[in-house]
Order: structure tokens, then C-alpha cells, then sequence
């Protein structure tokens, strides 16, 4: 990753992987700390990790608009997506969206 949040590359098989985040990406803040010039990434990071509390990330994702995927559930209804208007608020954890790499922002059509 850069100072500035950009990442720049994911290695595989990382929990960051597994949760699908992705090269190009921007991280905005790290437990409501935002990542700015004054405050670059890697002294908030290194923050977060010594005091042992859990990580939220929030991301700036690059949208390709002229992209569309068909994500299909089961017929039971627990998707584990939670929507605000049609844009992906949240995935549920261990949730079949998140098993099926569905991600926050995502606009449903």
C-alpha cells in the first residue's frame, strides 16, 4: 500500500483476499481514523494493530459503470445483504454474499 491509502497490490490467500479487497483501491479510514496527508496510513495502522481492537476498513472502490454482475441465492432468503435504496449498505459476515464476494456500494438493478 501507499501512504496515501492506495493499495496497490493484495496478496492471496490474506484475509484482506479472502474479503475481497482489491488493487486500486483507496483506504479512507481505519476505525473512523481517516487516512489523510498529515495522518498517512501506516501511523494509523500501526495504531489500530497495538491496540489489539477489531479492524474496520472503509474503502474508496473504483466503479466501472458499464459492469454488470448476476450474483443467484438460494431460495431461503437470508442473502445477508442489507440495503439502503438499492446500493449494498452491508454484507453479513459468514453470509452467503459474502461467500459469493458481493460488496458494499454495489447498486442492485
Amino acid at each position: 500500500y501507499h501512504e496515501d491509502g492506495e493499495i496497490d497490490d493484495v496478496e492471496p490467500g490474506t484475509q484482506a483476499y479472502q474479503r475481497g479487497v482489491r488493487k486500486g483501491w483507496t483506504v479512507e479510514s481505519i476505525n473512523t481514523r481517516p487516512i489523510t496527508a498529515e495522518v498517512p496510513m501506516r501511523s494509523v495502522l500501526s495504531e489500530v494493530l497495538q491496540s489489539k481492537e477489531p479492524i474496520e476498513v472503509m474503502f474508496q472502490v473504483p466503479v466501472d459503470k458499464a459492469a454488470s454482475i448476476q450474483v443467484n441465492f438460494p431460495g431461503d432468503g437470508n442473502t445477508g445483504i442489507h440495503l439502503q435504496g438499492n446500493e449494498v449498505a452491508k454484507v453479513e459476515i459468514n453470509s452467503t454474499a459474502e461467500r459469493r464476494a458481493v460488496k458494499r456500494g454495489w447498486v442492485v438493478e
